[in-house]
């Protein structure tokens, strides 16, 4: 769907091996032989990362149900590199800067089942004006029918708070609809930049 994933034949590197070859994070460390090998791309969307995951037996929390803790793993990692390419990108840097997980909540709104493809796209829907905490939304999602070239994600809709500051209002699932795809789990999270360079060594 989109640009998640490289055409067949092509050599296209996800945002892990390009820019933390030696990673070795449990959901997307590209030299992690036993972590869950994720790789995110761009999406369509500025400020978007799009990622198919395919969860195996060993994933299960129920049988043939993908475990919470793995969906928030994937949820997480990929907002996490979602908000240091935005960075990146902001700041025009030849590299993403290092960024940590502040918060995070996941919501599993039904039954994930093992061995079908997810799509998990994720888009900043916020920001602090030094432009070092990022908030991202992320939405897993599974197939209801035949392939769709799915638009890019918009953001959910925000709300005022007493303070004045805008606030994510998850209640409207419609925000994150994508035809010929059922929204199966969502996340949004803080993300802060502590670090010039991406890995830690």
């Amino acid at each position: 769907p989109g640009s998640c994933v490289a055409q067949p034949g092509t050599t296209r590197l996800s945002i892990q091996e390009s820019y933390d070859p030696n990673g070795v994070a449990f959901a997307s460390g590209p030299s992690n032989p036993d972590g869950l090998g994720l790789r995110s791309y761009r999406g369509q969307a500025p400020g978007s990362l799009d990622a198919e995951f395919t969860a195996r037996a060993a994933h299960q929390g129920f049988p043939g149900i993908v475990c919470g803790g793995i969906l928030g793993a994937l949820c997480e990692s990929h907002a996490n590199w979602t908000a240091a390419i935005s960075i990146m990108d902001h700041f025009s840097t030849p590299s993403p800067p290092l960024t940590v997980t502040h918060s995070f909540t996941v919501e599993l709104l039904s039954p994930t089942p093992v061995d079908e493809p997810l799509l998990l796209r994720s888009r900043v829907v916020g920001a602090d004006p030094d432009y070092k905490s990022l908030d991202v939304a992320v939405g897993v999602y599974r197939r209801t029918g035949a392939s769709v070239d799915a638009g890019p994600l918009p953001p959910p809709p925000q709300k005022q708070r007493s303070d004045g500051k805008e606030e994510l209002d998850w209640k409207d699932e419609g925000a994150m609809h994508i035809d010929g795809y059922v929204l199966t789990a969502r996340s949004v999270g803080r993300f802060r930049k502590i670090g010039p360079l991406r890995a830690i060594r």
